[in-house]
């Protein structure tokens, strides 16, 4: 059975957006994964497909193409399961014995970037050629990678940032900030944003030259998602920023009731939020118009997604919700056996991992 070795083909088959939840309670990471396969009906309910019993709790789900997901695990423990049947089609891989982060997929090269919590390295691995290309001793990295045509980005303590060649992993660059980085780094188009601990939001070149600044108004642990245009902002304030790197402005500054868990989502002109006290509402934007206002008990502790328009709503006390993009409706409901720790959104399906060690795949109808 290989290690970890990734047929150069799978490569291009899949996108994935990356999230990192910097507010109180969020998790740490999630996937979004866009395949071009045949629609699902979403507006069905989700089979199960298979279930399994895993051997240490998970950290990092990364969908390789054709049906593989790379699996690390809190033990440092890395694998590829097949989605067909829920089994390993690797053998187990321990390059560390503790947890990783941050993780990052280079899809485009097939290069898998990761780090150890404990003993500070990292490593830069070919999941094509299965072998490690560099490891670098680096303390104290923070919140995310992201890679630019100028290097691989990430925050080392909390005001300093590095840049790395990808290649061997030596420093090129470093900048250090006057307050510390409380949302990570983030990418769009060739620019680099991230949001200071007193509300600042500072944008750079990909070189890591000073751009632009704003005063957002937000509070020090903020959870930040890329839009087409710009970014998205919310905090345990109640606090909700749209900013518009085309014009450098603000284009949606509300305050809300209760804090938020997870990002927002944006579709075409709606605005899909999912707050504390169980509210999740569609606003129409630029008008700022509620649409609809469902309610649930319970919290959403995971990302929500859309697919086709279906708005998924993960909620703490183990269950996912099937809501109408149109009305709010609630088209089905999915239980689980305990709280969601990790959730993937596929194409056709949902990998979910409840109650710690517990992973379920289920499969949306044709």
């Amino acid at each position: 059975m290989p290690r970890l070795r990734i047929s150069p083909l799978l490569w291009g088959i899949a996108t994935v957006l990356s999230i990192m939840a910097c507010a109180p309670g969020l998790h740490e990471h999630f996937q979004v994964t866009h395949l071009s396969v045949e629609a699902a009906n979403w507006r069905s309910p989700p089979d199960s497909v298979w279930q399994q019993k895993l051997r240490s709790p998970v950290r990092h789900m990364l969908y390789l193409g054709a049906a593989q997901m790379l699996v690390i695990s809190d033990h440092g423990e890395f694998y590829s399961l097949d989605l067909g049947n829920g089994e390993r089609s690797s053998r187990i891989w321990q390059p560390v014995r503790e947890p990783t982060d941050p993780v990052l997929l280079d899809r485009e090269n097939g290069i898998l970037y990761f780090s150890s919590l404990t003993d500070r390295k990292t490593f830069a691995m070919d999941l094509q050629a299965d072998e490690i290309l560099w490891v670098q001793k680096l303390d104290e990295l923070q919140g995310k990678m992201i890679l630019t045509k100028d290097g691989l980005h990430v925050v080392q303590g909390k005001r300093t940032i590095l840049s790395l060649d990808p290649e061997s992993g030596e420093q090129t660059r470093q900048i250090t900030l006057r307050e510390s980085v409380a949302s990570g780094l983030h990418v769009l188009g060739n620019e680099v944003f991230l949001i200071t601990e007193n509300g600042m939001l500072q944008i750079y070149s990909t070189s890591l030259q000073p751009l632009f600044n704003l005063d957002i108004g937000t509070t020090p642990r903020p959870a930040v998602q890329t839009t087409d245009t710009g970014l998205l902002v919310v905090d345990a304030a109640g606090h909700l920023r749209l900013f518009d790197s085309r014009t450098r402005s603000m284009t949606l500054k509300m305050d809300m009731v209760a804090e938020f868990f997870t990002p927002p989502l944006i579709r075409d002109s709606l605005l899909i939020t999912a707050q504390a006290h169980g509210a999740v509402r569609c606003i129409q934007l630029p008008e700022a118009e509620e649409l609809w206002d469902y309610r649930m008990e319970g919290l959403v502790n995971q990302p929500l997604t859309i697919r086709d328009d279906v708005v998924l709503v993960p909620n703490s006390r183990g269950f996912i919700i099937g809501l109408d993009l149109d009305s709010g409706k609630e088209l089905w409901r999915l239980p689980l056996h305990g709280v969601i720790d990790k959730l993937s959104y596929l194409a056709d399906g949902l990998l979910v991992v409840d109650d710690r060690r517990n992973m379920r795949f289920f499969r949306i109808p044709q």
